[in-house]
């Protein structure tokens, strides 16, 4: 079927391990970032504050 899942919620490190050892596809959750506006967003993203590199799966 070709199908990708999301995982909503995500916590912890644990919590991704296991998601990504076990297919899932795409994360979210406060383990990677607290909810932001779009106004947020939009600032981050233009001003490259964005560092997936500093975020630590395991």
């Amino acid at each position: 079927m070709k199908l990708s899942t999301c995982c909503e919620g995500i916590e912890g490190a644990e919590q991704a391990k296991y998601l990504i050892t076990n297919g899932c596809h795409l994360l979210q959750g406060f383990y990677f970032s607290p909810a932001v506006t779009l106004e947020e967003l939009s600032e981050a993203v233009a001003t490259a504050q964005l560092r997936y590199d500093e975020i630590e799966l395991f």
